[in-house]
């Protein structure tokens, strides 16, 4: 089994064009390509095409994520919803660029900050993406939402299902943040999601941060995590490893292929 075409590796637009867009190509790894307001705002559109060309002529298939940092698209504040609505919206225009399958969002939700304004929090964020949910599907892409500090799954249904109308916006479960933010157990977050999952994030740590280490390297036991999922799930999501370091990448890799639950008559082009 040739893992490598299964999975998708982040990596920030500035490192791809500057470092590592060589390695992908030599080694055949799919990106899902990050963005921040840095790579949104130094590089140009020939920059944007002339990676995307590259990619596309050697078969790889894109994903993006979207930039968070200091971004609220629930904020009560309008004008801080503006400045997230701003920077989706030069994601937005990179989709068709790169030929993106899918786009993943943070959905910004942190209790301490919103819990007594949370019903506004909620018609904020669906206001952004009904949004980017119909900029996408005129892409044929999806919109994935990914949990961060959330502390319990409910806080995740509790906006994905208010967009059930969407046919092309699905969860991103990142176990690691579950594992770190949460207050459950992730055997129920992966029981409660699977029907929503679109895309999963794997990485691993040891509970006290969110260190992006590699999937056979942490306290979460994603041998357990990916079969449950895999039970629950119809088709084989988005795998996509945040791993911050090159060698816990391919050791990630060949855990992976140690582990990987879904059979191979079940795997599916459409996701």
């Amino acid at each position: 089994m040739d893992i490598k075409s299964k999975v998708h590796v982040s990596i920030p637009f500035d490192m791809l064009i500057e470092s590592y867009l060589d390695a992908l190509i030599e080694n055949r790894v799919n990106p899902e390509i990050s963005f921040n307001s840095k790579s949104l705002d130094n590089y140009s559109k020939k920059d944007y095409e002339h990676v995307a060309k590259i990619l596309h002529s050697h078969g790889l298939s894109v994903t993006l994520h979207a930039p968070y940092m200091d971004l609220c698209p629930g904020s009560p504040d309008p004008k801080v919803k503006e400045v997230a609505k701003f920077r989706f919206i030069q994601v937005l225009d990179l989709v068709p660029i790169f030929k993106a399958s899918s786009v993943v969002f943070h959905t910004g939700f942190d209790e301490k900050k919103y819990y007594e304004v949370r019903n506004i929090w909620l018609e904020n964020s669906l206001q952004i993406w009904n949004f980017i949910a119909k900029g996408l599907k005129k892409f044929n892409s999806k919109l994935m939402l990914e949990n961060v500090f959330e502390k319990r799954p409910e806080d995740m249904l509790y906006v994905i299902k208010e967009l059930d109308s969407f046919k092309n916006v699905k969860l991103c479960f990142d176990a690691a943040h579950a594992y770190v933010f949460s207050i459950l157990p992730l055997q129920r977050w992966a029981k409660t999601l699977s029907p929503y999952i679109g895309e999963l994030h794997l990485h691993n740590n040891y509970g006290n941060w969110d260190e992006h280490r590699g999937v056979n390297n942490g306290l979460i036991d994603f041998e357990e995590l990916l079969n449950i999922i895999a039970k629950e799930t119809d088709k084989i999501p988005v795998i996509t490893l945040e791993v911050h370091n090159d060698e816990e990448f391919w050791s990630s890799l060949e855990y992976l292929e140690k582990i990987w639950p879904w059979k191979e008559e079940e795997e599916s082009d459409e996701r």
